[in-house]
């Protein structure tokens, strides 16, 4: 029983474990890359022993080489960074990813109605502007007739605020 328990225990063992050195398709193969890749990492400075030709090809300890790939953010696929973004990074996308929600937060607003534009507004409010001068214009041509040969200035008061009321009565429903 004792040697089935030792047995299980040595298969459940990873592969980097089991061997002190590999040729180049063995650690590609528990790598998880191309033998490519295996021989690229080498030429750029991943540990191994050099071969000599075919009869005696290079050889690799495969802790080494994971430890260089993990100091030298090589990963075996194409354009995974080994290690996580930085932290000035990984704030710079918190900052656009919030940016993106806040404007399609507005975006939303906006197309159910609760939300203006700033040039709607301008425009709505030059519009008043203008209404209120045309209205307040016709005051006086229209107080003067009502005006002429009256001498109380109780009278003239009177009038002249009477058709300002109107104005602003006016205003105030368009």
């Amino acid at each position: 029983m004792a040697k089935s328990k030792a047995k299980v225990k040595k298969n459940k063992a990873s592969p980097l474990a089991a061997a002190r050195t590999m040729d180049a398709v063995e650690l590609a193969e528990v790598l998880g890359v191309n033998e490519m890749t295996v021989r690229r990492y080498a030429r750029e400075g991943m540990p191994h022993t050099a071969g000599q030709g075919k009869a005696h090809p290079a050889r690799f300890g495969p802790e080494e080489c994971q430890a260089w790939m993990k100091e030298n953010t090589r990963t075996g696929k194409v354009g995974a960074p080994a290690t996580p973004a930085s932290a000035a990074m990984a704030a710079a996308k918190l900052r656009k990813e919030l940016a993106l929600a806040e404007r399609y937060e507005l975006l939303v607003k906006r197309d159910k109605g609760d939300l203006v534009s700033a040039s709607e507004i301008q425009a709505q409010f030059d519009a008043c502007v203008q209404k209120s001068k045309d209205v307040l214009d016709t005051i006086g041509d229209g107080v003067a007739p009502l005006l002429v040969g009256l001498t109380s200035p109780a009278q003239i008061s009177q009038i002249i605020n009477q058709r300002i009321t109107d104005a602003c009565n006016q205003l105030a429903r368009t």
